[in-house]
């Protein structure tokens, strides 16, 4: 018998791989009895235990902050995805903020440079 926790883990698995597969999210909120905003909230979550899964196990970072690049990247996301269990899913972040940037941005390199300079290691 599955616990509360898992039931949430799963859903919010379900929630995910609905948005990545293109499903309205009008769909998905009558669905799951969530309003929007617990939809969006519930997909953010699931992205950011991704980013945190791959940067644990030294996988690429995947782009999957808005829903066009989790479409875009819907594979390897769905793929990622199905390896977490409903209690990871269903746990808090162990790394909170994990941030991907492009290395092509000034801004990004102006940071690196910044803390290179100072010793800090990147």
């Amino acid at each position: 018998m599955a616990t509360e926790l898992e039931k949430l883990g799963e859903e919010r698995r379900l929630i995910f791989e609905n948005v990545a597969n293109g499903v309205p999210t009008e769909q998905i909120m009558v669905a799951f009895r969530r309003s929007e905003a617990d939809v969006m909230r519930e997909v953010e979550f699931v992205a950011r235990k991704i980013r945190e899964y791959r940067f644990k196990r030294r996988l690429p970072p995947l782009a999957c902050g808005t829903i066009k690049e989790i479409r875009w990247n819907r594979p390897a996301l769905l793929d990622t995805v199905a390896k977490l269990g409903p209690r990871y899913l269903s746990s808090s972040l162990e790394l909170p903020t994990i941030y991907i940037g492009d290395l092509g941005d000034p801004a990004v390199l102006a940071e690196a440079r910044h803390r290179a300079g100072q010793g800090i290691n990147i």
